[in-house]
Formats: structure tokens, C-alpha cells, sequence
């Protein structure tokens, strides 16, 4: 099974074709949240790359309640309009907006409370963005989506301390609506091998709608169709599924439905690895979470034998994300991301600032190197 995939022509494919993918899906189409058009005619970029390298591909549909901003969220404080981002899927403000005056929940990960005149009722939360400026999340917390909550960016916190010392008056004003059963999809490529025991691919193929996502996560998305290409080239021990999911932002919605389509035939128990990319190219040190010592340790060894830039790191965490199901139904978990241009990188984070023209193809090429040798040595060493 051996491959030439370090040929300097090879690579210089790969990196063109990277481009050209990133041009498509991010400057093109721009924006892709699940349930829009946008990313509805992603889908079909998506399945003829897929049907290039993969003998079958499907799409597995589902469902959810699409949640829409419909204007330009506004959060005066002190006088000053704050940049803000609303949680997907949080209640929206009435028409005046929200009037009230702020006070601290939560020191540690601030959480701020935007109350009555007289504090005692509590009528919105406020977050601080981990990385920069203001971004959309998700409405995890239930409490979230039972009064509206938005997000500021970092460099505002000190305006919503000041507006606390001041017993400033704070207004929150956004409109959003919910679209019942809106359609969704994600896109199953599927490699058979000489056994039915599967590892499963995963890359999120949504965005948020204020960010064409190019690190978040098309990237990794497009690094899955060329080792989806590269494995195709030769026959395999084992089958071999990559799912492109959508619904990834607004609760990983597309991995549970596939998993529960997998549960409905009875087949997801062929599941043995999953692997899920998840921003790849935030920088040179690649970060392994799993709890799985013999895979995380041949992934740290190949990795170092490829002396690839940067270094690796191991969590034993399981993956959390769109992962979760398929080790939850009993998988052996690996999810990537990478960490190590913290200070530029991660600020694009959700953000409309996250082009293209950011991403680092050696960091893609990274992935790619690093997971085409894992599949050759799980199978040569019987690791399933």
C-alpha cells in the first residue's frame, strides 16, 4: 500500500486544488449556515467532489427549527453602540429593545446580566468572545434561549465594567425569527473495504451566517476530500466513510442524524474509528483529543517521523463534538484541531474576517500527510 504522496508535483496539486475549493465554497458562495441556500448549494459541490474519489455518496436529510437574525443587532451602553452577536437560537428583544442596567454573574469566562431598573429581574446575558470580537455561538445553555443573549468582543468588556460602576442605563435591541422543520443535509461518501468494519471521517461543511469559514472549518472539510482521493487510489483492509455534516454550529445536528440513521440499519455498530477535523489550519501544533492511548500514540509517532513544522499535543478528552455520537455508540474517538497562531488565528474565530487568504495550506498538507499514513499503518498493524 505504499504511496506516493510526498511528490513535489502531487503536492503542488493538492495546493491548487485547496485554492480553487476555498475559492468556491468561501468567496463565491460565502456564508453557509445549515438550512440556508447557500449551503444547500454547497451540498452539490460537495457530493461531485466526493463522487470523484468514492465509489457511493449520499445524502442524509434532517430537520431542525432554523433560526434567523433579521436585523443588525444593536447594544448601546454609556452612550456607545457595542459591536454584538445574538446566540443562535436565543429569544429576541421586543421592538424598543430591552432598557436595564448591568451587573456580573460570572467572573471567570465573564457572564454580565442586563436587569430591570431596580436589578432584580434579570432580562438578557451578555458574554464576552473568547478570542476577540464579537461572534455567534450557540444557545447551549438553556437559559440562553429563555431571554435573549448576545456576545461582545473583548475589547469591550471594560465598557460593560464602567457601565456597572455608573449604574449606566444599557439598551439590547435584535430581532430574530424561527423556521419550523427547515431541511438540512449532510453529505456521505462511502470507500467499501475487503471487511464491513468502517473508520468514519467527519468535517463540518456549515458556517456561521457572518463568516465564510475558511478555517472554520473549509479547510479541514476540503483536506477530507484529498485523503478521501489519496485512499481511493488503492484497495483497503478496512471501509472507509466521509461524512461532510451540516448543522455542525447550531448543535451538531448533521453527526446525530447520520448516527441515528446508522442506528435505523442497524449497522452502526461497523463504526470503529472516528475521526472528526475540526479547523485544521489554525495553526502549526496539532491537537489530539482522545482518549485512546494506542491511536493517539501512533498519530504522535507518525507525526514526528513526518518532522512536520510545529508539535503535537495530546488531551485525553473525548471529543465533544460531532464525534460524540459515534463514541458514545462505540467508536474509538480522535477529534484535530490546532492551536500555535493563536494571536491572529483565532481571532477569525466565527468572524466575517476568516477568508482564504488566511489559511496556511502546509497546515492543511499537515493533515493530510499525517492522517493518509494512519490509515495505512491501522490497517497494517490490525488495529481494528
Amino acid at each position: 500500500m505504499k504511496r506516493n504522496i510526498t511528490n513535489k508535483n502531487n503536492t503542488e496539486k493538492r495546493k491548487r486544488y485547496l485554492e480553487s475549493m476555498l475559492n468556491k465554497l468561501c468567496v463565491i458562495l460565502g456564508p453557509r449556515p445549515a438550512g440556508s441556500e447557500n449551503y444547500n448549494e454547497s451540498v452539490n459541490i460537495i457530493k461531485n467532489e466526493l463522487e470523484k474519489c468514492v465509489r457511493l455518496v449520499e445524502i442524509d436529510h434532517f430537520v431542525f427549527d432554523y433560526w434567523e437574525l433579521k436585523e443588525k443587532p444593536r447594544l448601546i451602553c454609556e452612550t456607545k453602540e457595542l459591536e454584538v452577536w445574538p446566540y443562535y437560537g436565543s429569544k429576541d428583544t421586543s421592538e424598543k429593545g430591552i432598557d436595564g442596567k448591568i451587573k456580573k454573574i460570572k467572573a471567570k469566562e465573564p457572564v454580565f446580566g442586563l436587569y430591570d431598573k431596580n436589578l432584580r429581574k434579570i432580562q438578557a446575558y451578555i458574554t464576552i468572545s473568547p478570542f476577540g470580537k464579537a461572534v455567534p455561538r450557540f444557545a447551549w445553555e438553556p437559559e440562553f434561549k429563555m431571554v435573549p443573549a448576545v456576545t461582545v468582543g473583548r475589547q469591550d468588556q471594560k465598557a460593560l465594567e464602567r457601565a456597572i460602576s455608573q449604574e449606566a442605563r444599557v439598551n439590547l435591541k435584535f430581532k430574530a425569527e424561527t423556521i419550523k422543520n427547515k431541511e438540512s443535509y449532510s453529505v456521505i461518501g462511502y470507500l467499501p473495504g475487503e471487511s464491513k468494519d468502517e473508520i468514519l471521517f467527519l468535517a463540518h461543511a456549515d458556517t456561521h451566517s457572518n463568516t465564510p469559514g475558511a478555517n472554520d472549518n473549509t479547510a479541514s472539510l476540503i483536506t477530507m476530500f484529498m485523503i478521501a482521493c489519496e485512499l481511493s487510489k488503492t484497495k483497503h483492509k478496512y471501509s472507509i466513510t466521509f461524512a461532510a455534516t451540516g448543522g455542525e454550529e447550531v448543535g451538531h445536528l448533521g453527526a446525530a442524524h447520520y448516527a441515528e440513521t446508522r442506528k435505523n440499519r442497524g449497522d452502526i455498530h461497523r463504526i470503529k474509528i472516528s475521526i472528526n477535523f475540526d479547523s485544521l489550519t489554525y495553526g502549526p501544533n496539532m491537537i489530539i483529543y482522545s482518549k485512546d492511548k494506542e491511536l493517539s500514540s501512533l498519530i504522535t509517532k507518525i507525526y514526528k517521523e513526518l518532522k512536520l513544522k510545529g508539535t503535537i499535543q495530546v488531551i485525553s478528552e473525548n471529543d465533544t463534538l460531532d464525534g460524540e455520537v459515534f463514541i458514545k455508540a462505540g467508536a474509538r474517538g480522535i477529534y484535530v484541531n490546532s492551536r500555535g497562531y493563536d494571536k491572529t488565528k483565532l481571532k477569525l474565530w466565527h468572524r466575517p474576517e476568516d477568508l482564504p487568504g488566511s489559511v496556511d495550506f502546509e497546515l492543511a498538507e499537515n493533515g493530510f500527510l499525517v492522517f493518509t499514513e494512519l490509515i495505512k499503518q491501522i490497517e497494517d498493524r490490525n488495529l481494528i
